[in-house]
């Protein structure tokens, strides 16, 4: 594969020099100037005036920066280069506004210095203005209230979302400056570190419309198919907003949804999965918060279809029968978003194989949007590309960003949307680097693409990827890895919140794959719908997974799920691998493993094991829970298999089995071959550890007993002092041991009493201190040793989940989250669940009675006086442009804006200066310690000040008086009355 790009690429500039002997002229810049449009600036040609039809050459020594839009002919072919020691520069600013540079067949190679930068919308600001990427902090705007189908139907081919905002004049002067059709939303996160993250973190969408009447509600609007084009590995009838309605009552806590036939449409049934669904808020507006799609189950004809929730707490409140609810995307109000003004490369052709973008020289790229350009390449340069979006890339067989011996690349912020799935899509990739390169990719969003989204193919690559988010739904059956890094050379990856949506795999290959000879890292990752695997670390890789969460596989291949080293995993609702498949965990003989502080929950194992040990290895298997409490997922349930059993050990050399729990639903399992299974000879002691086991639940024939060995004597006698097995907790099993344990055991080992641990209504194994397992002094840990995920990641936030624990107390507080239970009211904290399940709120308290506790409250709802100026909320206080403000002050406002602005040492409504929080100035007149009149008397001193608030220290035909400032303060004193009223 390396050649066959490095043969494109020679291609490429083959190509380009044909070029210039071949389009209509090539028109040489003879001094350095502007540029823009294609035939304006200050920079001159040698050819004269330059038309759409030329090419462009920019020499050593000549640097253009482009100021308007420049756009060259698709019929003629032509292209743009910049020669070493030549510079081609573009950045928007507040005279521009958003810059495109429309390109000739032959595209751009830029063996120079190429900077393009694009700007941001402020918001809060009139007269609007643009930002500079530096200041993203400060051109943050929230999504307000969402309006799915802004015609209000959901039935036919809709695909705008709507944002929509209360009227006020900053609001509006805000989206009068945004440009529909050229200006982008972007969902860059200013905190990037942050766990709570948006679901729609690093993904962008064009704005498509703003209305901001005077009098009325303003809006954007927002085209969520990624533009006009209908890519081809996101087929509009995927994209659209679609309208359900339910067939059945939900209740609280259900993951099922049933929805009347036809509701998702023939032969659509997979294809939702990863998106979020919402329900309406009474008033024609979505509810604020979405919650993901694990599955989606199309009845086909008259049959009614089905949704599982991804969200392991299920449904939030109870629906009826006939509620209706959308499709749509995760935007959720309150989120941090981006009105960008980019610098847009694109092709004026759109044609697959034209209007290639290459970067030879030092590139530095900033709120870029490339849009249907063959790819985008960097080859032997300092590479750094930042808050952009790769859109509808047309290089058929090839990769949207191709990376190649690069002395250091940095990508960071990027979205990437489109692909291709022709004949040739199979190896189309998002993100390829086939040569030497150190890469660093962070806070990136990877859609729809044909092939692995990321594949690198160098000898020597290594890389640091840190919240990266891929989402491979393919129409067509194809390879479909989200990353892979095999090549048969080795890499050295560190990747931290890997996020792997829905990848589809016809090769049964895994979702992430490390080559022999690699070494890598993953620190947090989220597998996610799909089939296949998850993370395999071709031996001899050396690969460590930590914080694992892998839910909702629907996967025909009998693939392993976890590597070799795996420290906190949760494995969830996984079904119909092969017949005789090897299971979740698979360790090779003679190798070195460890599993540690996992749960498997309500998953099928078809007839094998979820951990087969090889003969000869040696690891342990740690404080892991195997447990199912949904009838249609038992575990191993092939029954028959003589080698089957939840976990297997074969000729064991030095495995410790501590503090597991295999559990089964009492009257479920009726064919379980096995809990534990050891298989040959213990060639000594010590070669084989049992600590704390403890098998629950399962019922089989006496050829299927829960501890099963082949050899009895062998395995040491768990009931002779000195062995290294402890004796085992068997509960509720028809058959606990074979013929030779149990003429071993004493009556009082085995035990009939069910503890009571399996909690149907909670879908959780119960270990808190105090209950029926904890008690039983034996299986998996309790409290907060409770295996499973040890903290909320990005990959969670993304994701709209919180994956459970044993402990299910993700913040500590000491009141836990349970789903079949209502959330905690104001103060109560027992026999509830955490009313905010990341924050750390003992006393939960909820002040307005919202349901949301006030410790993850928005300051704009939260029913408190937050910045202490006597307002509260929307719409009493002008810092609150709606409910979903997160904050009561307002940058715009500077009485409202939680600063000292005239530095007196007071602030905002502390301040005299300040009449009430939409007062223009801290400083007027009456307060500035200025005598502004002339009549030798300042602030208080002058007779025509009335108060310090009083705008002039002259008569100004009532500026100081009822009908100026004053009247303002009553105003607000009113609202005030009428609310303690």
């Amino acid at each position: 594969m390396l050649h066959r790009y490095t043969r494109l690429l020679l291609l490429a500039l083959l190509v380009e020099a044909v070029a210039a002997g071949a389009s209509a002229a090539t028109c040489v810049a003879l001094s350095s100037g502007t540029w823009g449009p294609v035939d304006a600036g200050t920079a001159q040609w040698s050819c004269g005036a330059p038309t759409a039809a030329d090419s462009f050459r920019i020499p050593d020594g000549v640097s253009v920066t482009l100021v308007d839009d420049v756009v060259q002919d698709g019929a003629t072919p032509s292209h743009l280069v910049v020669e070493p020691g030549g510079a081609l520069s573009a950045a928007v600013d507040g005279s521009t506004g958003s810059i495109d540079l429309t390109l000739g067949a032959w595209g751009l190679l830029c063996r120079g210095d190429c900077s393009f930068t694009g700007g941001y919308r402020s918001f809060d600001a009139s007269p609007a203005r643009l930002l500079p990427p530096s200041a993203l902090a400060d051109a943050v705007w929230r999504v307000g209230e969402l309006v799915p189908c802004r015609d209000g139907d959901c039935t036919s081919d809709a695909h705008v979302m709507r944002i929509r905002y209360p009227e006020h004049p900053k609001t509006r002067a805000s989206l009068a400056a945004v440009e529909p059709g050229r200006d982008v939303v972007c969902f860059w996160d200013p905190d990037p570190g942050d766990v709570r993250a948006s679901p729609e973190s690093n993904q962008c969408y064009e704005v498509v419309a703003t209305a901001a009447p005077v009098g009325g509600p303003a809006s954007l609007d927002l085209d969520v198919r990624q533009g006009d084009r209908n890519q081809h590995g996101y087929p509009l009838a995927r994209r659209r907003l679609r309208e359900v309605e339910l067939a059945a009552p939900l209740g609280v806590g259900e993951r099922w949804l049933t929805l009347t036939p036809a509701s998702i449409g023939p032969g659509l049934g997979g294809r939702f999965v990863g998106r979020w669904l919402r329900f309406p808020d009474g008033s024609g507006a979505a509810e604020p918060v979405a919650q993901k799609i694990l599955r989606v189950v199309e009845g086909g004809g008259s049959n009614e279809d089905r949704i599982q929730l991804g969200d392991w707490r299920g449904a939030a409140a109870a629906r009826p029968a006939g509620a209706r609810a959308w499709i749509g995307y995760g935007f959720r109000s309150g989120d941090p978003m981006l009105v960008m003004a980019p610098v847009r490369v694109g092709s004026a052709t759109a044609a697959s194989q034209d209007s290639s973008v290459s970067f030879e020289g030092v590139a530095d790229l900033t709120a870029v949007v490339f849009d249907d350009v063959r790819f985008v390449g960097a080859s032997g340069t300092d590479f750094a590309l930042r808050q952009y979006w790769i859109q509808d890339a047309t290089n058929l067989g090839g990769s949207a960003l191709y990376v190649h011996d690069t002395t250091g690349a940095v990508i960071e912020r990027g979205c990437h949307t489109g692909g291709d799935e022709t004949a040739q899509g199979d190896r189309t990739h998002t993100l390829f680097t086939p040569g030497n390169t150190d890469l660093t990719v962070s806070d990136v969003s990877v859609r729809y693409h044909g092939d692995d989204a990321i594949s690198m193919g160098a000898a020597t690559a290594q890389g640091t990827m840190r919240r990266v988010h891929v989402a491979m739904r393919s129409e067509r059956a194809l390879t479909c890895n989200c990353l892979s890094a095999e090549e048969g050379h080795p890499h050295r990856l560190v990747l931290e919140d890997f996020v792997c949506d829905d990848a589809t795999d016809q090769n049964a290959n895994f979702q992430m794959v490390i080559g022999p000879g690699g070494a890598a890292s993953l620190d947090g990752a989220l597998v996610w719908g799909g089939r296949g695997g998850t993370v395999n670390g071709v031996t001899p890789s050396r690969l460590t997974v930590r914080d694992l969460l892998v839910m909702g596989l629907d996967t025909a291949a009998g693939q392993a799920f976890l590597p070799q080293d795996t420290e906190r995993f949760v494995i969830r609702d996984v079904a119909h691998p092969l017949p005789n498949g090897p299971g979740f965990c698979v360790v090779d003989p003679g190798s070195t493993w460890s599993f540690r502080d996992g749960l498997v929950l309500d998953s099928l194992l078809g007839n094998e094991s979820f951990c087969r040990i090889a003969s000869g290895s040696s690891g342990v298997l740690e404080n892991v829970a195997l447990v199912n409490v949904d009838s249609s997922h038992p575990l191993c349930g092939g029954g028959g298999t003589p080698s089957c059993g939840a976990v297997v050990v074969e000729d064991p050399a030095g495995v410790d089995v501590r503090d597991v729990t295999l559990a089964w639903q009492d009257g479920v399992q009726t064919s379980l071959s096995h809990g534990l299974r050891v298989l040959g000879a213990v060639p000594s002691v010590g070669d084989l550890v049992l600590d704390g086991l403890l098998v629950h639940g399962l019922h089989g024939s006496g050829a299927n007993p829960a501890l099963a060995t082949v050899d009895a004597a062998t395995i040491f006698d768990p009931f002779v002092p000195g062995s290294p097995v402890d004796g085992p907790c068997l509960f509720s099993n028809d058959v606990d041991g074979n013929a030779d344990f149990e003429a071993h055991a004493p009556a009082s080992t085995t035990r009939g009493l069910d503890p009571g641990f399996v909690d149907l209504a909670a879908h959780r194994v119960d270990t808190a201190p105090g209950s029926a397992a904890d008690a039983a002094g034996c299986g998996v840990r309790r409290g907060v040793d409770a295996p499973g995920i040890r903290g909320y990641h990005w990959m969670h936030a993304v994701s709209g989940i919180v994956p459970e624990r044993f402990a299910d107390d993700a913040d500590g507080d000491g009141v836990p989250v349970d789903p079949g239970a209502p959330t905690c009211p104001d103060g109560q904290s027992t026999g509830c669940s955490d009313a905010c399940p990341l924050d750390f709120d003992p006393e939960q308290r909820d002040s307005d009675g919202d349901g949301i506790g006030d410790a993850c409250d928005l300051a704009c709802s939260d029913g408190e006086d937050d910045d202490g100026d006597g307002l509260v909320d929307h719409p009493e206080d002008p810092g609150c442009d709606a409910p979903t403000d997160d904050t009561e002050t307002s940058p715009a406002l500077p009485c409202d804006d939680g600063l000292d602005g005239d530095g007196d040492g007071l602030a905002d409504a502390a301040d005299p200066g300040c009449a009430w929080a939409a007062a223009p100035s801290e400083e007027p007149e009456c307060d500035d310690g200025l005598d502004n009149d002339g009549d030798l008397a300042i602030d208080a001193d002058d007779p025509d000040c009335a108060a310090p608030h009083d705008a002039a220290e002259r008569p100004t035909g009532g500026a100081c008086g009822l009908l100026g400032a004053e009247a303002l303060g009553l105003a607000a004193l009113g609202r005030l009355r009428r609310r303690a009223g």
